[in-house]
């Protein structure tokens, strides 16, 4: 996607007035709760409930000849990767009697997938992500193993509210879905969807499903089309995992399997390789089981990493991702330092609404571009908490942002692989000038 400069002072103008799409996760570990962060949009298909939500801000039109391209022409298509953009939305419920107690938080992620080499793939991804939002939203998705939905999710919440406002308990219960991207290239898009539900009692309860597209095609990819001997390949899985548990059995294992006899590992394990429970990872190759399925609630979801090595002759090598050995380095310049026409602008991201306009400069290439919100931990290192933004693989070229950051300490991280490794940075605030730079996440391997 080459988007000269001279279309900056423009994007800058209209990305500036934009309201901020509040973007998501990260991914989440598998066993991480998700955090909800709600905003105020309202889906028009589900009828209005007794509550006035704030309503949605539309973003102002932007005329078509003065956007820059998502597609560019053959001969400019620059080969950077595909592109992933998070929209954090939420419905809120209060009291019927009042409507003054809130009951319910509702809460999703809506999810854009662009790519410079394969547009007509990508939407086919969006529609695919978006089905799916919408099954779960109204109540039919059963591969996730509930059907609540918005409008079963509220009846629950009417009713408890009768319940403890006469016996005592908690008011407000809650459905959150997100969304995070495993990897994202011209091979295949992979993504993690956690879906948690409280419903009263002492916890919640919380699921997470793999899906996995052809980026040539679209298409949801499949177990069996991951080798050119599915039986094969099953088996060997199944040989992994054991090995892997027998490897650390009193380690990782020791735990989350307390629920299944030893003897009955092969046949737990192959129950395991059903759709939505594996994915090509950028190290490894995953299988996970569902809570509960080998061990307490307590030791949450169970991991196998496979080691791709292990996996060589029988996963076909399209599936492996590719890594780069280049070495690249990212600087944050403001879009009015940066000479006109230097840079190919990869992409337009919005982080904060008002914000400055900046470029995300890449010298070199990198591969797994991630941009998340984070917060500090009791170690004083900053830790990722949602999703904002993917590049699955980005060279010589910048993504230009708005940005705004709130308040003294970082709020935004960036992550990225390149031939050294995983690097964290945090987006912060010069001392000297008040302008943005780039610094190291403390206590960060590699960064």
């Amino acid at each position: 996607m080459k988007k000269s400069l001279c279309l900056l002072a423009v994007a800058a103008m209209l990305l500036s007035g934009c309201a901020a799409a509040e973007n998501l996760p990260k991914p989440p570990t598998l066993t991480a709760v998700p955090t909800v962060e709600p905003t105020a949009v309202l889906p028009s298909e589900v009828p209005a409930v007794q509550e006035e939500p704030a309503p949605e801000t539309p973003a102002p039109e932007m005329p078509e000849e003065e956007l820059p391209s998502m597609q560019p022409a053959e001969e400019e298509k620059s080969g950077n990767g595909f592109f992933v953009h998070f929209e954090r939305s939420a419905r809120e419920a209060y009291d019927p009697a009042e409507g003054r107690e809130k009951i319910l938080t509702f809460s999703w992620d809506k999810v854009q997938v662009l790519s410079d080499d394969n547009p007509e793939a990508a939407e086919k991804i969006t529609e695919s992500l978006a089905a799916m939002e919408d099954a779960w939203y109204t109540g039919g998705s059963v591969e996730e193993g509930y059907d609540y939905g918005y409008n079963g999710m509220l009846e629950i919440a009417e009713d408890n509210y009768g319940f403890a406002s006469e016996y005592g308990g908690p008011m407000e219960m809650e459905a959150d879905r997100t969304v995070s991207v495993v990897h994202a290239d011209s091979d295949y898009c992979a993504f993690l969807i956690t879906s948690y539900y409280f419903t009263g009692g002492v916890h919640g309860t919380y699921s997470t499903e793999a899906v996995c597209f052809d980026s040539q095609t679209g298409e949801r990819l499949t177990l069996d089309s991951m080798s050119s001997d599915p039986e094969a390949f099953r088996l060997r899985l199944v040989e992994e995992m054991l090995k892997l548990v027998e490897e650390d059995k009193d380690g990782y294992y020791s735990e989350r399997l307390s629920l299944t006899e030893p003897g009955n590992y092969a046949t737990a394990f192959a129950a395991l390789l059903r759709e939505g429970s594996w994915y090509p990872g950028r190290d490894a190759f995953y299988v996970f089981s569902t809570l509960y399925e080998l061990g307490p609630y307590a030791a949450g979801i169970t991991e196998f990493a496979i080691p791709y090595e292990n996996l060589k002759g029988i996963l076909d090598e399209r599936w492996i991702p590719r890594q780069t050995e280049e070495e690249a380095r990212l600087r944050i310049d403001p879009v009015t330092d940066v000479p006109e026409g230097s840079v190919e602008i990869a992409d337009l991201l919005v982080i904060g609404e008002g914000g400055e306009t900046t470029l995300l400069i890449c010298e070199g290439e990198l591969t797994d571009l991630e941009v998340s919100t984070c917060s500090t931990g009791y170690d004083n290192r900053f830790y990722p908490d949602r999703e904002l933004y993917y590049c699955g693989r980005i060279k010589d070229a910048a993504i230009q942002m708005a940005l705004l950051m709130q308040g003294d300490l970082p709020d935004t991280m960036i992550r990225y692989r390149d031939g050294n490794g995983e690097h964290e940075l945090l987006i912060s605030l010069s001392g000297e000038n008040g302008s943005y730079l780039l610094t190291e996440n403390p206590g960060a391997q590699n960064s």
